[in-house]
C-alpha cells in the first residue's frame, strides 16, 4: 500500500517555517516572564467552523464544530469559542431558543474569566437569522461575564425582530461588532419593534466600537421600565456609531439612533449618529439622534457627535430627568434638544456643546435648546447659524455661551450675564466641529478662563472597562482620531442598497476629502467647516486606499474518494471552495499540486482546469463567487 497523501518540498518548508514560529513563541513566552497564580484555573478553546463536514468534530482547532451553538455546549465558565469566517445560518447557529426566545445555554464566566464568543477575524463571522421566523441571531438572558467579540449579526426573523438582545444580564462585554437590518422581510409585522443592539434590564454592560445602520426603529437601545428605571443601569455605549437609514413601518412613532428608555444613569461616550436618511425614510414620526423617554434618568451625552441627520434632533420627554449633555456637538439636523413634558427636577445640564446650523425653518418649540425651565444650568455652549430661536425657556443657569447668527437668540430667557452675541465663532476659534483653536478667545471666553465649545480630541474611558472600573470615564491619552476601523465602517454601510435607500451617502462617497486623500469618518467630520483636516489628524501617512475591510475569504478543502490504493488505482479528488465573505469575489484562482506518488491523468480536470507538467500543477480560474456560494472541481491520479 501506499499513502495517497506526500509531502512535496514545498510542505517541508511549511513544517520548518511553523518549527520556527513555535520556537519564537517559546522564547516569547519566557522573556516576557508570564506569571500564572497557583489557583489559576485553565481555561479551554473551542472552534467551529461552518463549512466543516458535519458536526462530528470535538471542537479544536483541527477538528472544529460545525455549529455554533454545538460549540457553545462544550463550554464551560471562562472558555473561549473561536468562529471561523463565514456565514451562519439557521437555528443552530443562533444563540436563542428553538422558539426564538430569550435562551441561558451560555455558561456564566466570573469577573476574572469571561465566558468569551468571537470571530477568529474581526467581522468574519456573519450570523444571519435571514428574516425567518424564529431566527434571532443573539436573544440572552440572565446571563452573566460573557465578552462577544468581532461579530456581525442581521436579518432578525424571531420574536421582536432584535438582531442583538441582552435581557435580564449584567456584565456583558460587545466589543467590535455590527448589526443591520433587523427583521429583513419585505412587509415586516407591525407590532414589533425591530432593535440592531437592544440591552433590556440590564446592568453594567459595554458595547465598544460597535456599528449599526439599516432599516430599523432603534439602532442603539437601552430599556428598563417606568418608574423602575435602575433596572437597566450603569452602562456604557463607547465609540459606536449608527446611521439611521429607513423606519421599520410608515408609522407615527419615534425612531432613533441612541435611545434610552425608562432607564439610567447610562452613558454614551465618543458616540456618533451621521448622514442620517431623509424625513421620508422615517415614516410619519421623526429621527432622534439621541432620545430619552419614559422617566429615564441620568442620561449622559458625553464628547458625541450627532452630524447631517436631515430629519434629526435630541429629544427628551415623559419626565426624563438628570439629563447631562456635555462636550458634544449638534450640528446639521432639524433641531437641537428638546425637552417635553419636562420633569419636575431643574437638574438638566447643558455645557461645552455645539449647536450649529440647525433646523430647515421655523419650530414653535425652537430650533437650539428648550428645556422648560428645568435647566440646572447652560453655560460654553456655542448656539450658530440656527434658523429659530436658540434658547428657549431656558433661564436657569444660562451663562458664558456664544450666541451667533440665529435668527432670534433668547424666547422666555434672559440672557447670561457674559453670554455674548457679536462674536461670529466661525472667526474666533471654530474652524472644526470638535476642537477650539487655541489663542482664540473661544478658547478662554468660558467661565473661569475655561473654553467656549467642544473639544473632542481624545478617546473618553479606559477601553474595555466598565462603570466603576478604574478610568472608565477618564479622558486618556489615546488619540480618538483617525477614528477606530472607520473603514471597516464604511466598507459595510456603503454596500447598503434595500427598500429604495442607497448607503452609498455621506462619509462613505468616493472621492476626495480637502487634506488631500480619500473621504473617510475622520475627514469628514473635521472638515464640515470647509477647512482640510489637520496633517496631525488625518495622519494616514500615504494615501489611504479605502478598500473594503472585509475582503472575500475563500475557503478550500480538498478530500479523496478512498483512504487506501494499490499501485495503478485510480483516485477522484475533490476540492470544494466557498466564499465565506459578505461581498462578491472575483477572479478566484485555485492551485493545487498532484499528490507525490501519483500520476496527473490527462484531461481529467472538470470545470476547465489545466495542468502544468513542469510544476506539477492544476489551476482553475473562478469568474465571480457571490457571498455565501461554493462550488467544486475535481481531478484524477494514477497511484504509480
Amino acid at each position: 500500500m501506499k499513502s495517497i497523501f506526500s509531502f512535496s518540498r514545498k510542505n517541508n518548508k511549511l513544517v520548518l517555517i511553523i518549527a520556527i514560529l513555535i520556537i519564537a513563541m517559546i522564547i516569547f513566552i519566557f522573556s516576557n516572564k508570564i506569571y500564572q497564580p497557583a489557583n489559576a484555573q485553565t481555561h479551554a478553546t473551542y472552534y467551529v467552523d461552518g463549512s466543516a463536514i458535519n458536526d462530528s468534530g470535538t471542537g479544536t482547532e483541527l477538528n472544529p464544530k460545525k455549529y455554533i451553538k454545538s460549540g457553545i455546549a462544550l463550554m464551560s465558565k471562562g472558555d473561549t469559542l473561536i468562529i471561523k469566517s463565514g456565514v451562519y445560518t439557521g437555528m443552530q447557529n443562533m444563540m436563542c431558543t428553538n422558539t426564538g426566545w430569550e435562551w441561558n445555554g451560555i455558561p456564566n464566566g466570573s469577573a476574572d474569566a469571561y465566558t468569551t464568543i468571537k470571530a477568529e477575524h474581526d467581522f468574519g463571522v456573519i450570523i444571519d437569522g435571514e428574516g425567518i421566523s424564529p431566527r434571532n441571531p443573539v436573544y440572552i438572558y440572565n446571563r452573566s461575564y460573557i465578552q462577544f467579540e468581532g461579530l456581525v449579526f442581521r436579518n432578525s426573523g424571531g420574536p421582536g425582530a432584535t438582531n442583538f438582545h441582552l435581557y435580564y444580564c449584567n456584565h456583558i462585554k460587545v466589543l467590535r461588532c455590527a448589526a443591520y437590518e433587523p427583521m429583513s422581510s419585505a412587509n415586516p409585522p407591525a407590532d414589533d419593534v425591530y432593535y440592531n443592539f437592544y440591552v433590556q434590564r440590564s446592568t453594567y454592560c459595554l458595547l465598544e466600537d460597535c456599528f449599526a445602520w439599516g432599516r430599523a426603529r432603534y439602532q442603539f437601545s437601552l430599556g428598563g421600565e417606568w418608574g423602575n428605571h435602575s433596572i437597566c443601569s450603569n452602562n456604557i455605549l463607547r465609540r459606536c456609531v449608527a446611521r439611521y437609514d429607513k423606519s421599520e413601518e410608515d408609522s407615527n412613532e419615534q425612531a432613533g439612533c441612541f435611545t434610552n428608555y425608562g432607564a439610567g444613569p447610562n452613558w454614551f461616550q465618543n458616540c456618533i449618529s451621521i448622514d442620517g436618511a431623509d424625513p421620508g425614510n422615517c415614516g410619519s414620526g421623526t429621527m432622534r439622534a439621541f432620545y430619552g423617554a419614559n422617566g429615564s434618568t441620568g442620561v449622559v451625552v458625553d464628547s458625541s457627535i450627532a452630524l447631517n441627520n436631515v430629519d434629526g434632533r435630541l429629544y427628551w420627554e415623559s419626565a426624563s430627568t438628570g439629563t447631562y449633555l456635555k462636550n458634544s456637538v449638534f450640528y446639521d439636523m432639524a433641531q437641537g434638544s428638546q425637552w417635553y413634558t419636562p420633569p419636575a427636577l431643574s437638574d438638566i445640564r447643558v455645557e461645552n456643546c455645539l449647536f450649529g446650523d440647525l433646523g430647515p425653518g421655523t419650530d414653535p418649540y425652537g430650533c437650539g435648546l428648550n428645556v422648560e425651565d428645568r435647566a440646572q444650568f447652560v453655560r460654553n455652549n456655542i448656539f450658530y447659524k440656527l434658523s429659530d430661536i436658540a434658547l428657549v425657556k431656558s433661564d436657569s443657569g444660562v451663562d458664558y455661551n456664544c450666541l451667533y447668527g440665529n435668527r432670534a437668540n433668547y424666547s422666555g430667557t434672559n440672557a447670561g450675564a457674559h453670554d455674548i452675541t457679536n462674536r461670529n465663532p466661525i472667526t474666533n476659534g471654530l474652524l472644526y466641529l470638535v476642537r477650539i483653536e487655541d489663542g482664540s478667545y473661544l478658547k478662554t471666553g468660558g467661565m473661569n478662563e475655561g473654553q467656549i465649545g467642544p473639544q473632542i480630541i481624545k478617546r473618553l474611558g479606559i477601553s474595555g472597562t466598565l462603570y466603576g472600573d478604574a478610568g472608565w470615564d477618564t479622558l486618556t491619552d489615546d488619540n480618538l482620531w483617525p477614528f477606530p476601523q472607520e473603514d471597516t465602517i464604511r466598507s459595510w454601510m456603503r454596500q447598503y442598497n434595500l427598500h429604495g435607500v442607497s448607503g452609498n451617502r455621506g462619509f462613505v462617497t468616493d472621492g476626495n476629502g480637502l487634506y488631500g486623500g480619500p473621504i473617510t469618518l475622520t475627514s469628514y467630520i473635521w472638515e464640515y467647516l470647509g477647512n482640510p483636516c489637520p496633517s496631525d489628524i488625518c495622519n494616514y501617512g500615504s494615501t489611504p486606499e479605502p478598500e473594503p475591510i472585509i475582503p472575500p475569504s475563500i475557503t478550500l478543502t480538498k478530500q479523496v474518494d478512498r483512504a487506501e490504493a494499490s499501485t495503478g488505482d485510480t483516485l477522484t479528488y475533490t476540492l470544494t471552495y466557498q466564499n465565506t465573505s459578505a461581498v462578491e469575489a472575483r477572479n478566484i484562482v485555485i492551485t493545487d499540486e498532484i499528490p507525490e506518488g501519483t500520476t496527473y491523468i490527462a484531461n481529467s480536470a472538470t470545470n476547465g482546469g489545466t495542468y502544468n507538467s513542469g510544476a506539477g500543477e492544476l489551476t482553475w480560474t473562478i469568474s465571480s463567487l457571490s457571498a455565501g456560494v461554493s462550488g467544486q472541481v475535481s481531478f484524477q491520479a494514477r497511484v504509480e
